[in-house]
C-alpha cells in the first residue's frame, strides 16, 4: 500500500507534514470521560469526533494554518481540490 495524502503533504511554508479539514456552522459529537472542576475535558482515546452537521471551510497545515488554494488563488474547501493540490505538490 502507497502513501496516504496525508504522508504525502508537505506545507510550503514551513515543510511540515499534516493538514486539517476546518468544518464551520457544525455540530460535533465527541465521547469525554473526564470533566473536572475546573472546566477541563478529556476525550475517550479511539472513540474518534464524529461530524454531524456543517461544512468544510478549508483544508489547512496543522501546524502552520497555511490554506491550500487553487491555481486561482481560490481557498480550496472540496475533498476533490485537496486531493489535486496534494497530488500536484508533492
Amino acid at each position: 500500500m502507497g502513501e496516504s495524502l496525508n504522508e504525502k503533504f508537505v506545507c510550503p511554508s514551513c515543510k511540515e507534514t499534516g493538514f486539517l479539514e476546518v468544518i464551520i456552522d457544525g455540530a460535533v459529537l465527541s465521547h469525554l470521560i473526564d470533566l473536572s472542576d475546573d472546566g477541563y475535558f478529556e476525550h475517550k482515546e479511539g472513540s474518534g469526533v464524529e461530524v454531524l452537521e456543517g461544512f468544510t471551510s478549508r483544508f489547512q497545515c496543522s501546524i502552520c494554518g497555511y490554506t491550500l488554494t487553487d491555481d486561482n488563488g481560490k481557498t480550496i474547501d472540496e475533498g476533490e481540490g485537496a486531493v489535486e493540490w496534494i497530488t500536484k505538490h508533492s
